[in-house]
């Protein structure tokens, strides 16, 4: 089965992909202080398959985009 023919089925299954949310990373955001003060922000940065980092000078937070829904995730730790 050709990816185009596959697509097309799946589309009928599960509707068409629609992206519904950009989300951006900084990668570069120093994690100690949060991980001193919230140590299950390190075991969630150490076991999610990925995270987005978020350092916008309100609040440093990590979170697992898997669980991301309006707008925020249930699976997160921050600091302000």
């Amino acid at each position: 089965m050709t990816n185009a023919r596959c697509q097309r089925r799946c589309d009928l299954l599960f509707g068409k992909a629609e992206q519904k949310y950009t989300l951006h990373s900084n990668e570069n955001a120093d994690l100690d202080t949060l991980f001193k003060k919230w140590p299950e922000a390190k075991t969630l940065y150490e076991w999610a398959p990925f995270v987005v980092i978020v350092d916008d000078n309100k609040k440093l937070s990590i979170y697992d985009p898997r669980f991301y829904r309006n707008g925020q995730s249930f699976l997160f730790k921050y600091e302000k």
